[in-house]
């Protein structure tokens, strides 16, 4: 099939960095509502597949849980990544413009489904793990996962 008219056509380019976004060694605050999306799907990814038996006990209320030396294993790998699988995790974003906005892109997020070139490497897997180890530090690993266990499939927003 052979497309005639060009102008339906749409072209991408390349996300254009603000200083703070190319320089900074944190998050830069415009993007810290695409990262903490990111590190949570992150978390129930990593959560979720540890929750499998050896890793799970039956509480008295006949709930199964994650015992806590898997789930701080899980927490753990989310934000320090997993050397057997360099490219999974929090590697897997990047920043792509939608609309205009710089916005992170990658699993678990909305603008993984827009169309662009994502930009990734650098500093974002770092970013992303910094804030990763953030929120571990504000809220702790038993409160992550008590929020993680009451919400069915923990693929969702923590």
């Amino acid at each position: 099939m052979c497309i005639r008219d060009r102008s339906s056509v749409g072209s991408f380019s390349p996300p254009q960095l603000t200083a703070e976004e190319e320089k900074s060694s944190v998050m830069p605050k415009h993007l810290l509502c695409d990262a903490c999306r990111a590190v949570s799907y992150q978390m129930g990814r990593y959560l979720d597949e540890f929750n499998k038996p050896g890793n799970t006990y039956t509480n008295k209320n006949g709930e199964t849980r994650i015992k806590e030396s898997a789930y701080l294993e899980a927490l753990e790998l989310t934000c320090n990544g997993d050397r057997k699988r360099p490219d999974q995790g929090l590697a897997q974003y990047g920043v792509k413009a939608v609309n205009g906005r710089n916005r992170l892109s990658g699993p678990g997020l909305e603008s993984s489904d827009k169309p662009g070139i994502l930009m990734g490497g650098s500093k974002w897997p770092g970013r992303l793990a910094n804030r990763c180890g953030e929120l571990l530090g504000e809220h702790g690993e038993e409160e992550i996962y008590d929020c993680a266990a009451e919400i069915e499939g923990h693929q969702q927003e923590l």
